[in-house]
């Protein structure tokens, strides 16, 4: 699912445009990149089960970049 690459991504590298997202999925324009990032969230927050579905496997990666930005950030 590219909306959890693309929110690791974003996580993981702040700096990275979305331009650059985009392109390592193969999408053509950021805005798609920036509204898939917003509804992951989204769908994370009402807890879609389909979403779930493929977030479950990966949620230890993402809870440790969360961490990770705790940490730098003190």
């Amino acid at each position: 699912m590219r909306k959890l690459l693309w929110m690791a991504g974003k996580k993981r590298f702040p700096q990275i445009s979305y331009c650059v997202l985009a392109n390592l999925t193969g999408a053509t324009d950021h805005a798609g990149v920036i509204k898939g990032i917003r509804s992951g969230y989204d769908w994370l927050r009402v807890q879609d089960e389909k979403f779930l579905k493929y977030y479950e496997p990966v949620k230890s990666y993402l809870m440790e970049l969360e961490e990770e930005q705790v940490l730098s950030v003190h």
